[in-house]
């Protein structure tokens, strides 16, 4: 037992832990959101952005303290400017802002209200409408497709374009207290709705062993990732259904909560622990105790499995004994600190625990081990300015920040588990209160209810809740007896006695506020009715208008249907035809002509004989018999024309059958291994558009449009259709020959952050210098490289004679692919294409963002892949063994080298882990199915290099033989296109299938349309070298798949990237594989964003192209942290800058001087710039070329300096846009210096007296003050004829102004100056007026009562705003506006 002495010393302990922090987030830190406890400043975090977290997080805190002065004061801040905190253009955390700061308001709203604890007398609920602000802007995050709630949010513009769809199951799931809360204090359904909703959505989610995972797409409605535990993402999800069944006293929810409760101890508990699982399978994932996990003790003390909280707590509180702290992550196999998770950032939840399981069972055993935590935080964390967090609970080293929930739970905690005085009694009493997991206090709505009273008088005991709560209360009566009840009846009277005036007060209060909230719910409905009332009135009427609008349109189409003239095109052309057979009838005098319709409705008799005599004469020229003969002939010959029609329909539609079975035969095979998804989508399109056709009634006779097609169209159309029909069996053919014993190399692609050492382990193996040759050390385009069999085995010998294996690949292509942000085409195009895929990671630095990208990139196309763990040198006391397999090169290391491998791999398993990846070292791996091998190397010193290239070659033939097997469908894609000097415009290619020959004919797609082309020759590198470097090539007659090459031919300057590549063979229709091949422009490049004013842009290979116009897209933050502008692009071009380049980027230089001279004549006819003014654009700067790691030609360059046209080079992406951005500065501030000169500045001035006019007419001399704004030189000056009130809401606007001259000289104490203003005090200045100018009169005109205003107008506002924002302070842009309205300026 604690005796009294040490529990009031904790207490105060605890109290001085609180006043140490909170003075001083108050002295150095307010108002950001917390404190930086060892440098004594403050900082804002990711979470809120200035919300002033700790400031939020501490106020009920004070009240627990019984602090009520510090209190009021904070109210009352709060009352007068937290308003402004939520009004500001900032991106928060919906999970963090909720429980923090909305938590907080609605906590010390009801506080506040509550008359026992008089914390603030006269309060007026302006916290509810601060939460009911915070409320109202967190809630368009649950506006998704599922109901499940962004991460984050803007409390201005809402959820941002490109917000990330991933968020935590537990900002889903911990809405429920406060949400509802809030409904229920304002009236205002919806937050009760989005809470509930996001709490179902997740629950119909959970798995069939009713777990869930950490991160959902919130979108979509799948899990990003599997694992399922009490940690991290998921923690109060199970608290919160808990408490808002206690809160709210619904079932759902404590049905829910047992549910989840039986799934989490019967899948994740492993040796007493609780660790993280797949949610799918079941299956460990991290075997870790986690420091979040320590409220769960807490919680099971709510739900009553008391003994199952106290084993827990014990097994909590050892970690915390051996360490003086808990780390992030413990891991129970190992019984140490996972590495990389060493931290505690002074978290709450062991305190939390400690006090629930203290007032369940009155044991102060648990008052001790918050004795314990206390005696940690001031040994350890106790900084100059508050408590610092540990960086590493082994060796204790701190961390110079303080989260806000350090004031709002650790403390908090503490002083509640040692406090017994009167002042906070209702705080400790668990029916009254429950804590949101913020710890901020919320009331219950009722008395205590027997749920709820958990208590030393009231243990439960193990079974169903409700089950244990009635054995509780029954046990309770039998062991009472009377005697217990007698000293019931004697305390009831007294206890009321007590509390009867304060209850009554409370309940009056409450029915004041139910009433208010009834009201307004009230005139909310009203409202509501009336507003569903004018907009069924409105749509009324609209529906009205619709059906007269529709009755008219079919009496007018019935009238035209009568008369013959409503007909569909099918019709029209039928007609015609008609028409045109009428009229070839009519000059052979077979027929009559056809009688005008004006003529024989308008009554001309006369004419109507005429016509009339005329048609007789004609028809007595041949019998009756012999025009019956000739319609018999006509309409024999129709016949015959429709049967025909009709045969090749049939012909047409048999050979369409026969392509479609054959399709349906081969549905599982697709171009790509990748892309099958995408195959069955684009043969459910054609079966859609062939449908389509059929409806028009007439098969393959009509086109798309309806239109008939020409006897010369139709058998074009039936050619391709049996050419496809060949095709596809051909593919089937070869298909059926694939053979175990024809294996084709395997593709494999290197990917992986850039700087990770991807090109130096390929150079290492290859013994090439590629990287050292490439700008700036940075690989920028795509390349391949082929190692043959025989090379592979005389490199990894010894490793092959340890494992005792047999190579059955000829070879391994090598894709390398650059790891700079721009260059995600390039990555995309190489995972596309590989059959495994080798994963650079460093492990100095574990997983960085091109690598998570690449994940992505090998998920998506469910790849396979290892994972070279580079960069072992870097190892402190490592000895270079290259000769040796990796793993005996890591046992003969010192010991230190060991540990210092074990903590980065551990680093770097547990981030792909975070990933939902298993992985581990390739040689420990049992089970490559479910782990990922990892393989340490070492591209400078050469270790681990065999064991990669063993793995490569040994992993396809153990688990991709059916991928690998050779046939001859001829599967190449383009990887780039580029111009190579003294071979021009090449394509690098991937053949992964089939063969390719010289001169065969091939089609691809390519930017302007579909290329075909004949083959002049097939190159590749010497084996062992890199096809993006210039050696010398190796000519083939003829090549086979797998391999790199390099195809030259003409006309393929445009082909595109990533397409597929055909050959054309003797029995295929080319204009069928040009339809096919130009399938592939929509997958690969939809558009190229140009614009009609740009730069033009030039690049050596066509990846390099999309990168850089990609970069320009979005160039990226300055250097203050703000985004740079897209540069528009009015051009591209591949290869050399030539001359025909200038001339083109040369448009653009005419473009704008054209542009110039219009703005002018406009200005000069209409004194506006109607389109512009060109002092306040920056066109110029456009007409440049960006010329990408390509030479620019010498004609090019003599033709760019004649015409003015600048070219800038770069072999680094990101160093053009430098010079770009250097460019449009310099010519930025050349048009400032221009705009100066017409500049015209805001200023207001007065003449001082009537004795300082010197000079009553032209020039005028007055010495004069400047009232507001600035007078400079060459300022025009007018006076209006109304008075100058100084503000713009009462003054009025001019309607006669007189042009009084311009500001020539300026003198101070006879020396001349440039500019004054009201600082300057009396000054002499000298008027002039231009030539032609009325001069004004002394006494008539003006006087020296008269106010002086510069004389600004469009033009020079708009200068103003363009180039001198700056420099202009708040107070003249207040007088523009005032002169704005004065001088009438629009």
């Amino acid at each position: 037992v604690m005796d009294k002495a040490t529990v009031e010393k904790n207490r105060d302990a605890a109290k001085a832990m609180f006043y140490h922090a909170y003075d001083n987030y108050l002295l150095h830190a307010f108002p950001k959101d917390e404190l930086a406890p060892i440098a004594c400043k403050g900082h804002d975090t990711q979470n809120c952005h200035g919300c002033m977290l700790t400031f939020y997080d501490a106020l009920d805190t004070l009240a627990v303290l019984g602090n009520k002065t510090e209190y009021r004061r904070v109210v009352a801040w709060l009352a007068e400017h937290g308003a402004a905190t939520f009004d500001r253009d900032v991106s928060v955390s919906v999970f963090e802002t909720n429980i923090r700061v909305l938590g907080s308001l609605l906590s010390n709203h009801l506080l506040a209200l509550d008359p026992e604890l008089d914390l603030v007398p006269g309060y007026d609920g302006v916290l509810l409408k601060l939460a009911v602000d915070v409320g109202s802007r967190l809630l368009p995050a649950y506006d998704t497709p599922t109901g499940l709630p962004y991460g984050s949010i803007n409390f201005k513009s809402g959820v941002r374009p490109g917000e990330t769809p991933v968020s935590a199951t537990a900002t889903g799931g911990t809405c429920l207290l406060e949400f509802h809360l809030l409904s229920k204090l304002s009236g205002i359904k919806a937050f009760r709705k989005a809470a509930d909703k996001a709490t179902k959505a997740l629950w119909q989610r959970r798995s069939g062993l009713g777990l869930l995972g950490s991160h959902v797409d919130v979108k979509s409605g799948e899990w990003v990732y599997f694992d399922s535990g009490i940690g991290g993402g998921i923690d109060s999800f199970f608290e919160y259904l808990m408490k808002a069944h206690l809160l709210t006293g619904r079932q759902d929810y404590l049905a829910m909560f047992e549910e989840g409760y039986r799934s989490i101890n019967q899948h994740t508990r492993f040796e007493g622990w609780y660790i993280d699982v797949d949610m799918r399978s079941g299956k460990l994932m991290f075997p870790f105790y986690r420091s979040l996990q320590s409220f769960w003790p807490g919680l099971q003390v709510l739900y009553g499995d008391l003994p199952e909280a106290r084993d827990l707590f014990r097994r909590f509180m050892g970690v915390w004994s051996k360490y003086s702290f808990v780390p992030e992550a413990y891991n129970v196999q190992s019984k140490e600190p996972q590495e990389g998770l060493a931290q505690y950032p002074l978290r709450p939840e062991m305190a939390e625990s400690a006090f629930y399981l203290h007032r369940a069972t009155g044991d102060d055993e648990f008052r001790f081990d918050g004795q314990r935590i206390l005696e940690s935080l001031n040994t350890h964390a106790l900084a100059e300015c508050g408590y610092a967090a540990i960086e590493d609970v082994v060796t204790k080293r701190k961390r110079d920040h303080m989260d806000s929930y350090f004031l709002a739970e650790t403390v908090k905690y503490l002083y509640l588990l040692f406090d017994e005085g009167e002042g906070t009694k209702a705080f400790r009493d668990p029916s009254k209160y429950i804590f949101n997991t913020e710890a901020h206090l919320l009331p219950l709505p009722e008395p205590p209810s027997p749920e709820f009273l958990l208590s030393p008088t009231n243990p439960p005991t193990k079974g169903p809740r409700q089950e244990r709560l009635r054995s509780a209360a029954k046990g309770g009566k039998k062991k009472g007896g009377k005697k217990g009840k007698k000293g019931k009846e004697e305390a009831k009277p007294k206890a009321a006695t007590g509390k009867l005036a304060a209850l009554q007060e409370m309940q009056r209060k409450l029915r004041e506020e139910e009433e208010r909230i009834a009201k307004m719910e009230e005139e909310r409905k009203a409202a509501e009715a009336e507003a569903e009332r004018l907009m069924k009135e409105q749509e009324a009427e609209e529906e009205e208008k619709r059906r007269i609008k529709r009755e008219k349109k079919k009496e007018k189409e019935d009238q035209l249907r009568k008369e013959g003239k409503l007909l569909s095109k099918k019709q029209r052309a039928e007609k015609e035809k008609n028409e045109a057979y009428r009229k070839q009838l009519e000059a052979q005098g077979i027929v009559p002509p056809k009688k005008d319709k004006d003529a024989a409705e308008g009554g001309d008799e006369s004419s109507g004989d005429e016509d009339g005599g005329a048609g007789a004469g004609q028809a007595k020229r041949m019998s009756k018999n012999e025009i019956k003969q000739r319609e018999k002939e006509r309409k024999d010959r129709l016949k015959q024309l429709a049967e025909e029609r009709e045969k090749k329909k049939r012909e047409e539609e048999e050979a369409k059958a026969e392509a479609e079975r054959r399709a349906k035969e081969l549905e599982g095979v697709a171009d790509n291994w990748e892309d099958s998804d995408e195959g069955d989508a684009g043969g459910k399109e054609e079966e859609e558009s062939s449908e389509g056709d059929e409806d028009l009634g007439s098969g393959s006779e009509y086109d798309s449009d309806g239109n008939q097609l020409s006897k010369t169209a139709r058998r074009k159309r039936l050619e391709m259709r049996r050419a496809e029909a060949r095709r596809l069996k051909k593919m089937e053919k070869n298909l059926a020959n694939k053979s175990r014993d024809n294996l084709r190399c395997p593709i494999i692609c290197v990917l992986g952050h850039v700087d990770t050492g991807k090109t130096k382990i390929l150079d290492k193996i290859r013994r090439t210098n590629v990287q050292d040759g490439e700008a700036g050390g940075i690989t920028q385009q795509i390349g391949a490289s082929y190692f043959p069999e025989w090379a592979i085995t005389e490199k990894t010998l010894a490793v092959k004679q340890l494992h005792g294996v047999e190579y059955n690949v000829p070879g391994l292509l090598i894709i390398d692919t650059p790891g700079h942000e721009s260059f995600t085409n390039l990555r995309t195009r190489g995972s596309s294409l590989c059959d495994l895929a080798v994963l650079v990671v460093d492990i100095m630095h574990g997983l960085e963002p091109q690598t998570i990208e690449s994940i992505g990139l090998l998920k998506k196309r469910k790849a396979p892949f290892i994972i070279a763990l580079n960069k072992i040198d870097r190892l402190y006391g490592w000895v270079s063994r290259p000769d040796l397999p990796v793993q005996q090169a890591l046992e003969l290391q010192e010991q230190n080298v060991k540990d210092e491998f074990k903590q980065r791999y551990d680093f770097a398993v547990s981030q792909l882990a975070e990933q939902g990846l298993n992985a581990c070292v390739f040689y420990e791996n049992k089970d490559v199915r479910s782990f990922i091998n990892m393989v340490p190397t070492s591209a400078i010193s050469g270790d681990g290099m065999m064991d990669l290239l063993f793995l490569l070659t040994t992993l396809p033939s153990r688990m991709l033989v059916e991928k690998i097997m050779y046939h001859e469908n001829l599967e190449c894609t383009v990887l780039e296109v580029k111009a190579i000097e003294g071979l021009g415009t090449t394509m690098d290619v991937v053949v992964v299938n089939g063969r390719l020959t010289e001169k065969d004919t091939i089609v691809v797609c390519g930017l302007d349309g579909p290329i075909t082309t004949q083959i002049r020759s097939l190159l590749t590198p010497q084996p062992m070298k890199e096809m993006r470097v210039k050696t010398p090539y190796v000519n083939h007659r003829e090549i086979k798949g797998a391999i790199g090459v390099k195809i030259c031919a003409n006309g393929i300057e445009r082909a595109l990237a990533g397409s597929n590549l055909y050959v054309l063979g003797e029995d295929d229709n080319e204009e069928e594989l040009r339809e096919e091949v130009m399938k592939d422009l929509g997958g690969i490049l939809k558009k190229v964003r140009k614009n009609e004013d740009g730069v033009y842009v030039q690049a050596s290979t066509l990846g390099s192209l999309e990168a850089l116009l990609q970069f320009l897209e979005q160039p990226g933050e300055d250097r203050d942290g703000r985004k740079n502008d897209p540069i528009p692009v009015s051009g591209i071009g591949i290869g050399p800058v030539s001359k025909h380049d200038v001339m083109r980027c040369g448009v653009m230089l005419e473009r704008e001087r054209e542009w110039i001279k219009m703005c002018e004549k406009e200005h000069a006819a209409t004194g506006d710039w109607i389109s512009g003014n060109p002092l306040n654009s920056i066109k110029e700067a456009y007409a440049c070329i960006l010329a990408f790691d390509v030479p620019v030609l010498p004609d090019a360059e003599r033709l760019a300096k004649e015409i003015g046209i600048v070219i800038y080079t770069a072999e680094i992406i990101y160093h053009l846009f430098d010079k770009f951005m250097s460019r449009v500065a310099d010519i930025k501030a050349k048009k400032k210096e221009e705009a100066r000169k017409k500049a015209v500045y805001p200023c207001v001035f007065k003449i001082v007296d009537e004795r300082c006019i010197f000079n009553k007419k032209d020039p005028y001399i007055l010495g004069v003050d400047v009232l507001e704004g600035a007078l400079k030189l060459g300022t025009p000056v007018v006076i209006p004829n109304v008075d100058w009130t100084g503000d713009a809401k009462t003054q009025e606007g001019a309607a006669e102004l007189l042009e009084f001259g311009q500001v020539m000289s300026i003198e101070k104490d006879k020396k001349p100056i440039d500019t004054a203003t009201r600082l300057t005090g009396n000054i002499a200045i000298r008027i002039e007026q231009r030539r032609n100018m009325r001069e004004y009169t002394l006494g008539r005109h003006w006087s020296h009562e008269s106010m002086f205003l510069s004389r600004i107008n469009r033009e020079s506002i708009d200068l103003l705003k363009e180039h001198f924002r700056d420099d202009l302070p708040k107070d003249d842009w207040k007088l523009i506006v005032k002169l704005k309205k004065c001088l009438n300026v629009l």
